[in-house]
């Protein structure tokens, strides 16, 4: 008979809402540390690209004077249309290298921000989530509530009665 009015009173003071903040804190912190290392990544992946950039123009910069080297040691006329054109190959070779390494260097540093706007949405519902189940809580708090009232209406009838 006393059942609801306990269950009310359990319920009432029961940590269930401090366990769920805590978990929903939790959860947006992590989603917030992934999102700083997905952006972390993105820098890197920047930096990385253009590292590459630089190492290949150096590397086309040995190889002109090498090759300049080269040539002019073989007796070729380096002044000579021919030669102009392999320069000017090499020159469009290397400047289409460098542009597919930054553009792969792009690609995924917007995948790591791609992930970063991820574990935002992940921290955005987990609030959503742990709202919900606070919201669920109260719901029940005020059922139970409802329940106990109405048990002591009905035990203050009996009692009348008597």
């Amino acid at each position: 008979m006393c059942g609801a009015i306990l269950g009310f009173f359990g319920n009432l003071f029961s940590d269930e809402s401090k366990y769920i903040k805590a978990q929903m804190e939790m959860e947006q912190r992590m989603a917030m540390e992934r999102k700083r290392q997905y952006e972390e990544q993105a820098k890197a992946e920047m930096l990385a690209a253009q590292q590459r950039a630089n190492d290949i123009k150096e590397q086309a910069q040995k190889l002109k004077k090498r090759n300049l080297a080269a040539f002019g040691a073989s007796g070729i006329d380096i002044n000579s249309p021919s030669y102009g054109a392999f320069l000017a190959s090499n020159r469009e070779a290397t400047k289409k290298d460098v542009r597919n390494t930054r553009m792969m260097g792009m690609e995924r540093a917007n995948n790591a921000m791609l992930g970063a706007r991820q574990a935002v949405m992940e921290g955005q519902a987990a609030q959503i989530r742990g709202q919900a189940q606070l919201s669920a809580r109260r719901t029940r708090l005020w059922a139970s509530a409802g329940d106990a009232v109405g048990e002591a209406i009905g035990i203050g009838f009996k009692v009348a009665d008597m």
